[in-house]
């Protein structure tokens, strides 16, 4: 199974726009700290065994920053497994620290970003009438999709869904809340992957309509760029009930913005 991983900035119809003001306090930042650690190439991807060895490296490097720290020293704190990355609220005094450790090789502001429509078809280039057979396009591949979810329910969909995921965030200092069907930070399987119940939570339906829409199935006469194919919805925003965080960005409160730390 081929699997083509979507965020809305790389392939379908969206943009994760930056939110520059999301710091409401100078004195401590929340941050994406990355690992100096070198990516595995795609063949070594495919070879369990060295997979697993680098899956160790990270954790002993991850671990070796935070043994480094006391736990005074740093604010909630996401371990992301599979990638070089980790997050975390730290003051000024431990950014320089972390900044400074041999096992870091850099550190990025935990910015939020908020969904935007900009373009479809033609940012991904499918603006030819004959850019592929309706019948088999996508046919053999799986689109993962980086958004608010999806109506699962929707004909659009049907059979189409092989997986679910959901990363959402509750942090008490950005007023933010978890939107998981569990109110964790993560859960995976059936209905993980699920829309909310605010304003916006439709954006994924729509994109994921775009971009994979069977209109056959649906009984329409119209389907989205790769109708074959499959789909993994993955839900990556929070709630934000912050109304001058909300409102700066022209959105009423409450409003759904995403870390970039439940992006990766």
């Amino acid at each position: 199974m081929k699997f083509l991983y979507v965020s809305m900035l790389f392939l379908l119809l969206l943009s994760f726009l930056p939110v520059t003001n999301v710091i409401a306090d100078i004195q401590t930042q929340r941050v994406i700290i990355e690992m100096n650690v070198i990516p595995m190439t795609a063949t070594e991807r495919r070879n369990e065994k060295i997979a697993n060895e680098y899956k160790k490296k990270l954790l002993n490097s991850k671990q070796q920053v935070l043994a480094k720290l006391t736990a005074s020293k740093y604010k909630y704190l996401k371990v992301l497994k599979y990638t070089r990355y980790m997050s975390m609220q730290v003051d000024q005094g431990t950014l320089k620290q972390i900044s400074a450790d041999p096992n870091v090789k850099s550190v990025h502001v935990d910015s939020l970003k908020v969904a935007s429509l900009l373009e479809s078809a033609p940012l991904v280039g499918a603006i030819s009438a004959d850019l592929c057979d309706s019948n088999t396009c996508g046919a053999g591949q799986t689109i993962a999709i980086l958004d608010t979810g999806i109506d699962s329910a929707h004909p659009f969909f049907a059979g189409k869904i092989l997986g679910e995921a959901c990363f959402s965030t509750t942090f008490a200092t950005f007023e933010s809340q978890s939107v998981c069907p569990n109110r964790q930070p993560e859960q995976f399987g059936p209905g993980a992957g699920v829309s909310c119940n605010i304003e916006g939570c439709d954006h994924g339906t729509h994109v994921a309509g775009i971009a994979v829409g069977n209109g056959n199935r649906a009984e329409v006469g119209f389907s989205g760029i790769a109708p074959e194919a499959n789909v993994i919805p993955i839900q990556v925003f929070s709630r934000f009930d912050d109304n001058d965080r909300c409102e700066s960005l022209g959105l009423s409160s409450p409003c759904l913005l995403a870390y970039t730390s439940d992006i990766l």
